[in-house]
């Protein structure tokens, strides 16, 4: 866990079951000398770098997500599983919303949905990150950098479906259908990258229902559907 400042008073002693932290390096002198628009961005693509750093052995990915992104661990392993960790990698998905992606690009993984980087590829980048982070002073964001950084190397972006930017609850009564909400306010159609009208690309909504331990100490969760659209097979309404 990286942090940008060190930890106050009330925080210590650090407790050893917590996960180890680090002090983020001071990138005010890279921040100067890069003349970003949004020279915040430099940290958070900095910390490819630092995190590549801690040298820890056995590494195949990097996943790299935003202070409020949600990531199941274990449907990240099984994405990952599929593809080969000692090749160039750069695994994302699109945003739901069209104006997103215009506004950034279409070519790009989504920080808030997460994107993985292969160990090589990772590698690779931070020889020069700095350099890398100099050459793009009209970015405003930190997805964008990563963007143009990993298309120095020829590596296209490998989208995975499921690995979503963003996804805000609407009010079923008015549309019901319609469950995201475009990233703009005032934003015109057409909003979002599926068919939010047609039941077959429209997601399905789950919830939770329960949870607990089993023997081999392990989390099991169940989540229950709250419809099915007619045209996708008949699937159990329960699942761990």
């Amino acid at each position: 866990m990286i942090l940008d400042k060190p930890l106050s008073e009330e925080f210590l002693p650090w407790p050893s079951t917590s996960p180890p932290y680090r002090i983020s390096d001071d990138t005010s002198k890279l921040e100067r000398e890069s003349r970003l628009v949004a020279p915040i961005m430099v940290r958070m693509v900095h910390a490819i770098l630092e995190t590549f750093r801690e040298g820890d052995q056995g590494v195949r990915w990097y996943v790299m997500g935003f202070d409020d992104s949600v990531f199941f661990v274990e449907n990240w392993v099984n994405v990952l599983a599929k593809y080969d960790h000692t090749k160039y990698y750069y695994i994302g998905d699109y945003s739901e919303s069209v104006l997103s992606n215009l506004f950034f690009s279409f070519d790009q993984g989504f920080g808030g949905g997460g994107i993985a980087l292969s160990y090589p590829l990772a590698a690779a980048m931070v020889k020069d990150l700095k350099g890398c982070i100099r050459r793009y002073p009209f970015v405003r964001s930190a997805d964008t950098i990563i963007q143009f950084c990993v298309d120095e190397f020829g590596v296209p972006l490998t989208v995975e479906k499921g690995i979503h930017q963003q996804v805000h609850q609407r009010s079923m009564l008015k549309r019901p259908l319609e469950t995201f909400r475009p990233w703009a306010r005032n934003a015109k159609p057409p909003k979002f990258m599926f068919n939010t009208r047609w039941p077959c690309e429209t997601p399905s909504v789950f919830f939770f229902e329960s949870g607990g331990k089993t023997s081999g100490n392990q989390i099991v969760t169940n989540y229950v559907r709250s419809a099915s659209p007619a045209c996708l097979p008949a699937l159990p309404v329960e699942g761990d």
